[in-house]
């Protein structure tokens, strides 16, 4: 109720793009694990649960992905990872502000503001969680320490990965009534592709031997969180 509230009043009086937004967009993000509602709590209790569950099972899971290693997969995974490079989001939002002069529309700058925000804030995210959860590389060793700045608890390609998703899903692949069965198909089948890659390159950090599971698994949560509650914000 408190977050709705705040997403209400947020979305009432700061503009769609500029300064003031991205002001706003970062306090919400900052503040967001301060107003956490019931089904918050649960979703923090969730992805604490599975965390658990990975770390458990993190030395069985790198086995059966290092077995199963191939380079035609290697390959593919190498090349499915080009949503966690750090040219992904300012290229597509320089791309999205490029359109918003043939479409006269403030929609594309707002989608690239939001992908630019929903990147750099979960990279931030990505390197605080690192630093608090600092485990080693599977590489390297299998220890977990805290607070220490040389960690990899958190993956940033998983995060930046996943933060492209929520951006494009609720700026133009989001079905609506009036779409007809084509465009349906399409923004499903789009949507279905950003979520693959996503995961593909979380597959990717794991096959090259540079995160455990529940690293990725944390990234990807970072990411779509994030994302989604810039989503959330505009609605």
């Amino acid at each position: 109720m408190i977050l709705s509230a705040i997403l209400l009043a947020a979305a009432t009086t700061v503009p769609e793009v500029g300064w003031q937004r991205l002001h706003e967009d970062v306090r919400l993000v900052v503040t967001h694990p301060f107003h956490l509602d019931a089904a918050g709590k649960r979703q923090v209790l969730y992805v604490t649960g599975a965390t658990l569950g990975l770390y458990g099972l993190r030395h069985e899971i790198r086995r059966e992905v290092l077995e199963g290693k191939s380079a035609d997969r290697s390959d593919l995974l190498q090349h499915a990872r080009w949503m966690s490079r750090g040219a992904a989001a300012p290229v597509l939002a320089l791309g999205a502000w490029g359109a918003s002069f043939l479409t006269h529309d403030v929609r594309e700058k707002e989608t690239a503001q939001m992908l630019l925000t929903s990147a750099g804030m979960s990279t931030a995210i990505a390197a605080l969680g690192s630093f608090v959860l600092a485990s080693e590389r599977p590489e390297t060793g299998d220890a977990v320490h805290v607070f220490q700045t040389d960690g990899h608890g958190v993956s940033l390609d998983a995060s930046l990965a996943a933060s492209l998703v929520p951006p494009l899903r609720c700026q133009y692949l989001r079905v609506r009534p009036q779409d007809g069965r084509p465009r349906r198909w399409l923004k499903r089948g789009t949507l279905g592709l950003l979520y693959a890659g996503a995961g593909l390159t979380a597959l990717q950090r794991m096959d090259d031997d540079k995160h455990w599971a529940p690293d990725v698994f944390l990234g990807l949560v970072n990411g779509l969180t994030v994302g989604e509650m810039l989503c959330h914000a505009r609605e």
